[in-house]
């Protein structure tokens, strides 16, 4: 009897160790990788960030969906001062956040106000001010405004890297290509219909071209944008659009009243193979024009499954 309890007790003593000594390994690695040090490259050079930042404000709403997919939090996020403008998915994910105004004329003292560790923004719309945000706290940029469906990949692992997921991020891509195959394998391989998305407002039809992100993600799921153009958004008359034709039009829309409604009583309208085969569908704005990430993506895939193949 003795001897046994000699080994339960030998046992738990070693047990106790054991979880003692994993317990102070994980203390460590926390502690190291909040004094690490690391080299960011990204659009706008090279950016020495340490630790893991804890207070993140967001200049462009699709690299809030990058955060998201990583399970990041912000603090702060550019949305025009409309909350509206970040779908759900993504603001289940970063949390209760403050708006720092306009995505295209930066409030630098409300950014500032948030004592930001990391500011993340896109590198052309917020150009001008980027040497003032680079003395608020480190700023890391990408492309995403003007870039397709690959870069925003690249754009979470920056953003990755950023924010000390790098160990995490190819699992989270892995699983994103996963789903996106999914919703391709439901799409006909002989599928030749033509597909213009274009987001519509009171004020015009902006068709986005094959290169944009709506439009190289159509690509991606092996279905074809008509519109060939220099620039990702392009503003089109009734004539342009008639002249294209498409088969299947999504329209992004953020407000009922839009150039639609000038439009529909005229026979360039009616003439077109998408109205006329009941091929146009309405689409939320936010999610196809505005993240441009990983969660809006497959969201725009559902969309497409949805609309187009489910009987």
């Amino acid at each position: 009897m003795k001897k046994i309890t000699s080994v339960i007790v030998a046992a738990t003593v070693m047990a106790v160790s054991l979880l003692g000594a994993g317990c102070a390994a994980e203390k460590k690695v926390d502690s190291a990788k909040k004094e690490e040090v690391r080299v960011v490259k990204h659009a706008g050079g090279e950016t020495e960030i340490k630790g893991i930042p804890k207070r993140i404000v967001v200049l462009e709403i699709a690299l809030a969906d990058a955060l998201a997919a990583l399970d990041v939090k912000a603090v702060g996020i550019a949305d025009d001062s409309d909350p509206k403008l970040v779908i759900d998915e993504i603001k289940n994910k970063v949390g209760d956040y403050t708006s720092v105004g306009s995505r295209y004329e930066v409030n630098l003292e409300k950014v500032s106000s948030l004592k930001p560790d990391l500011i993340l923004a896109d590198q052309n719309k917020q150009n001008a001010v980027l040497g003032e945000l680079k003395k608020i706290a480190p700023t890391v940029t990408v492309d995403s405004f003007n870039g397709g469906y690959k870069e925003s990949l690249d754009a979470v692992k920056i953003i990755a890297n950023a924010v000390g997921k790098s160990d995490k991020v190819e699992g989270i891509l892995k699983n994103h290509n996963e789903s996106i195959l999914k919703y391709k394998e439901q799409i006909p391989k002989d599928e030749k219909r033509t597909i213009l998305p274009a987001v519509v407002t009171k004020s015009g039809f902006h068709a986005h071209a094959d290169h944009s992100y709506v439009g190289s993600f159509l690509n991606e799921l092996g279905l074809k944008d008509p519109l060939k153009a220099k620039d990702a958004y392009n503003k089109l008359s009734i004539e342009k659009v008639a002249e294209i034709n498409p088969d299947v039009m999504y329209l992004m829309v953020s407000e009922e009243d839009t150039i639609i409604k000038e439009w529909k009583d005229n026979p360039l309208w009616k003439g077109l193979k998408a109205v006329k085969d009941n091929k146009v569908f309405y689409v939320s704005r936010p999610k196809w024009a505005v993240s441009r990430g990983l969660i809006s993506s497959e969201g725009i895939a559902k969309d497409i499954i949805e609309t187009l193949y489910k009987k």
